[in-house]
């Protein structure tokens, strides 16, 4: 059950960079009509990012009926504010929903490795057609063995708090694991509780640098 001002039960954020988006918002909306489906009445909602054109978010929200899900196309903070759980990709939500102090999943799709981008070198060299993916995903599959932090919080406190879905995804799977910690406010509660330890400063100030990094 919701409190306070909580009106979403969980909220989607879909991506700001539009290859991502192309494959990353038609998942979320399967993984929503399975929350649906297993448990109505519940509180879907999607959140569209500055960086998705007018004309890639039509063509998306043709394409894939959003029956029951709310659509969100103001302010993030606003929409984390309204939400008992964010689930999104690795990247500056993770940020903003720290510091909203709004408990989140993080998803790390394989299902296409050569869309996920990499910083540095391996980055570099994974541009390079057809070697460069190959290269890449060899470098992914190095990094889930050596099970590396994904997730902002996570990194910045070196454990696994905000819970890290890495792998070759599904939908029905991952909705069980979402309502599964929808379920648990323990976890819900403790992920406040890391997430209150960081100065909105220094959590804002992490966010910038890494939206510079993926657009620089």
């Amino acid at each position: 059950p919701m409190t306070g001002t909580k009106d979403i039960n969980i909220v989607f954020f879909t991506g700001s960079r539009p290859t991502h988006f192309d494959v990353f918002a038609p998942f979320c909306v399967d993984v929503a009509r399975r929350l649906i489906a297993e448990r109505p009445g519940i509180k879907i909602a999607i959140q569209r990012s500055l960086f998705i054109d007018d004309e890639r978010w039509d063509h998306f929200c043709a394409r894939h009926p959003l029956s029951g899900i709310e659509l969100l196309m103001g302010s993030s903070l606003d929409a984390l504010e309204r939400a008992e759980l964010m689930v999104s990709l690795p990247g500056t939500s993770t940020a903003e929903a720290m510091y909203m102090q709004t408990p989140m999943a993080v998803l790390v799709p394989l299902n296409r490795p050569e869309l996920i981008q990499l910083d540095g070198l391996v980055g570099l060299i994974g541009m390079i057609p057809w070697l460069g993916t190959l290269l890449k995903k060899a470098a992914i599959r190095f990094m889930i063995r050596r099970r590396r932090l994904v997730a902002l919080p996570n990194i910045m406190v070196r454990r696994q708090v905000v819970p890290e879905i890495v792998g070759v995804l599904e939908s029905t799977p991952v909705a069980a694991q979402l309502l599964e910690l929808l379920d648990s406010p323990d976890q819900l509660a403790a992920q406040c509780e890391v997430f209150a330890q960081f100065p909105a400063t220094t959590v804002a100030a992490t966010a910038i640098v890494t939206e510079l990094k993926r657009w620089i």
